[in-house]
């Protein structure tokens, strides 16, 4: 049996509503402050960054996240979250979530700009 495992961007459904559940990349981040194996990091575009390698599974990061962005994947038993499609940020395209947004509302850019 194939698992799909955790969505990135959680989406809680009140109908007629959907309310995306997405990280803040919080300048601050109580998920890396929460990390005692220190697996989460700030890359110098702000964006919060989680080790796989680093990850115990220990779940702090996901209990210290106020905005419930924090995953626990099952299957690999570690911590996951947004990471902006960071591959894709290196080669100058945007992330995969604005690319697919049938509205359009999600923008990705220097918020002065945007």
């Amino acid at each position: 049996m194939f698992g799909v495992g955790p969505r990135l961007v959680k989406v809680i459904e009140k109908a007629p509503d959907f309310i995306p559940i997405y990280c803040h990349h919080c300048e601050d981040a109580p998920c890396k402050n929460a990390c005692a194996a220190e697996a989460i990091s700030i890359n110098t575009q702000g964006i919060v960054l989680i080790d796989e390698a680093l990850c115990i599974g220990c779940k702090a990061c996901i209990e210290a996240c106020p905005f419930g962005a924090m995953q626990f994947d099952e299957g690999r038993e570690i911590a996951v979250k947004c990471d902006l499609c960071i591959e894709r940020l290196k080669g100058n395209d945007a992330p995969a979530c604005v690319l697919v947004c049938p509205t359009n509302c999600i923008l990705y850019g220097d918020m002065r700009e945007i």
